[in-house]
């Protein structure tokens, strides 16, 4: 089976968590399809670290105007794309789903061959651009979206919700779940720092998308009164005065130390410092109860316990290195994040118990292995 990935993308810092997916489903798919090509069109900003693994096709926008240029970029990308298509010839395309308006449409009705696509599904669409406040996008969504979905062989959604919602839209295709993963060995495996009940210090890795919640770990940070204390460090945010304003205002901000984007060996300090992960507060913002963070699975493949405000389809609440708080707009009760952590450390091998089981649950040589299983029941069911 030959399969091509094309990936219609802006490469910036704020998606390199996006493109390390990418880059890790391209490897895990190399040993199971018998040739994967990998692409992300789009412009690349130079700050972005770009994995060797993957082909990028920069586009530079030449208009002035941000909607303009977003407009001649995604144009640009699927003209490339199908050229890709023509001279690769596969047997069938997974791509994320590229939000539904005429270039889109258009891209799906001139795939060569008959050739099948399927798409990725992260989130339901439509409320996720209401909470980014896109009304234009909005409005293509809805007077494309249903048309879209339904050019293509079948949806792959990362959690149940996502699959209830894209089977509503589909006709005859079928929409399966196959939640998020991680690439287990490329990341290493942290080395816990002592917690001796006086300090804890807690990671959050990720933007200030309103889906994250960080507002919510400030607002429980500053209403917290506890003896044990607390340091929350920020990883992935270059500039944001929102939340550098909240936690000033908050009067925090001795509490809170903002980093910038790291990768590499940078990344990896943080997690040999820190004792908690801190998720996503956020999903219900945006209409869902339901994720698969990235982040949750490379906090779990390096050996870090972590709690969030959702439910994950990964993780079962027994589960003793993942707390659970509820999807509201309370803030988080680091009472209890104290007690949660003090349990979790207390197995002396936790680290190495969360990467045996993120190889077994959540590398995405596990994940692949059932996408590729509904790509040959989509291909045997075309003869």
């Amino acid at each position: 089976m030959k399969v091509f990935f094309p990936v219609f993308q802006w490469a910036k810092p704020s998606m390199q968590g996006v493109l390390k997916k990418v880059s890790d489903q391209t490897k895990a798919l190399r040993s199971l399809v018998e040739e994967i090509r990998t692409t992300v069109y789009g412009y690349h900003e130079k700050k972005c670290v770009l994995d060797g693994d993957v082909r990028y096709e920069n586009i530079e926008p030449t208009c002035k105007r941000y909607l303009l240029q977003l407009w001649q970029v995604r144009k640009k990308s699927f003209e490339l794309a199908l050229k890709d298509i023509e001279q690769f010839h596969p047997d069938i395309i997974y791509t994320r789903y590229p939000l539904g308006d005429p270039t889109s449409i258009d891209f799906l009705k001139k795939i060569p061959y008959r050739i099948p696509l399927v798409f990725e599904q992260q989130s339901i669409t439509v409320k996720e651009l209401k909470v980014l406040n896109k009304p234009v996008y909005i409005l293509f969504e809805k007077a494309f979206g249903h048309r879209l979905v339904n050019l293509s062989s079948g949806i792959v959604g990362v959690t149940d919700e996502i699959v209830q919602y894209e089977s509503s839209r589909l006709k005859t295709q079928r929409a399966i779940l196959v939640s998020n993963g991680v690439g287990v060995s490329s990341v290493p495996l942290r080395s816990p720092p002592p917690f001796d009940q006086k300090r804890l210090e807690i990671l959050f890795v990720g933007s200030t998308n309103p889906w994250h919640g960080l507002d919510r770990l400030l607002f429980g940070l500053e209403k917290y009164r506890g003896k044990v204390e607390i340091k929350l460090h920020i990883v992935g945010i270059e500039e944001d005065d929102s939340i550098r304003s909240l936690a000033k205002t908050l009067s925090i901000q001795e509490r809170v130390q903002f980093y910038g984007f790291r990768t590499g060996q940078e990344l990896t300090a943080f997690f040999d410092i820190c004792h908690i992960g801190a998720g996503s507060f956020g999903g219900h913002r945006k209409g869902l109860l339901q994720s698969a963070g990235l982040k949750m699975r490379e906090y779990c493949a390096r050996g870090l316990p972590f709690f969030l405000g959702h439910k994950d389809p990964d993780f079962p609440f027994d589960y003793p290195f993942c707390a659970f708080f509820p999807a509201n707009e309370e803030p988080i009760d680091f009472h209890r994040v104290i007690e949660f952590y003090t349990n979790a450390f207390s197995y002396k091998n936790h680290a190495e118990l969360m990467r045996e089981y993120a190889f077994k649950n959540l590398d995405w040589s596990v994940k692949m292995k059932k996408t590729v299983e509904f790509f040959e029941q989509i291909l045997k069911e075309r003869g």
